[in-house]
């Protein structure tokens, strides 16, 4: 399901809200009207969205203790936004570059867990 929220960023999943589709669909979808800060990164990865940015934190809490090799390093980000006319929170981490964010989904699609790269 994630795989195919990556292959179409500009369709949203047609999944159930909450759904690891739905989470990792709004991964592309900026807030509406809203550029990106001038110092903000420029390779993202976006691990879900969620309904609430508590919900977003425990996924963050839970991802890092599961692999803590690769999020070591990561610092979280928690981006408000709207999908569907609903508030979700993204949960992103800026990576060094588009193969590092590449590398990291792949990981993670291997586990079967939600992961867009995102170029802001």
């Amino acid at each position: 399901a994630a795989a195919a929220a990556a292959a179409a960023p500009s369709t949203p999943a047609k999944s159930a809200p909450g759904s690891k589709a739905a989470r990792a669909s709004a991964a592309v979808r900026p807030p509406a009207g809203k550029q990106a800060a001038a110092a903000a990164p420029s390779n993202l990865v976006q691990l879900g969205a969620f309904r609430s940015r508590q919900r977003a934190q425990t996924e963050w809490r839970r991802l890092s203790a599961r692999f803590p090799s690769e999020f070591k390093s990561l610092q979280p980000r928690y981006v408000p936004g709207t999908y569907r006319g609903q508030r979700v929170y993204r949960l992103q981490v800026a990576v060094s570059s588009a193969a590092s964010a590449r590398g990291l989904c792949a990981t993670l699609k291997k586990h079967s867990l939600a992961c867009v790269p995102v170029t802001a």
